[in-house]
């Protein structure tokens, strides 16, 4: 991506801060983070924001460091997010509407879509993979599985 790519983004732009108010963008990563991948972001945020009052906080996007062995956030197709303000909805309610978006607009069955209910902000990792797989963290172990099998096992936690 290029520097001249955020014009066409909606509500992230070069100076959005992440979790923390982690810096997101500098010169180095800029190029290194899809814009195919930050445009889907980016629709999904201006989405959750009319429809829900949601709106998206960034966690991670292109890293060195700090993932699985073979992380798609190191080849800058990864984005960990979380909603906010995150206790408006059920997290169960949220990952229902983010599939529904999903699948709506013809993106779910590209991406991977991990489920992270333990995260001080219960959040999302989404990646352009070019195919569907969906799993969840809990106690540091994945567990790869369909994601209504997820929405059920997480109803019946209560989240």
């Amino acid at each position: 991506m290029k520097k001249e790519d955020f014009k066409n983004l909606k509500t992230i732009n070069i100076n959005t801060k992440g979790l923390n108010n982690k810096t997101l963008f500098d010169d180095n990563s800029i190029e290194k983070i899809s814009f195919e991948l930050l445009k889907i972001i980016d629709d999904i945020n201006v989405y959750f924001k009319s429809q829900y009052g949601l709106e998206i906080l960034i966690h991670s996007l292109y890293d060195t460091g700090g993932h699985s062995k073979n992380s798609y956030h190191y080849k800058g197709l990864a984005c960990d997010f979380s909603f906010t303000p995150n206790r408006q909805y059920y997290f169960t309610t949220q990952i229902k509407y983010l599939v529904d978006y999903l699948t709506k607009n013809n993106i779910y069955d590209k991406i991977g879509l991990g489920i992270y209910y333990e995260w001080r902000n219960r959040g999302f990792h989404l990646d352009i993979r070019g195919k569907q797989l969906s799993w969840y963290q809990e106690l540091g172990l994945y567990f790869y599985k369909p994601i209504n099998w997820i929405i059920d096992y997480l109803t019946n936690k209560g989240l």
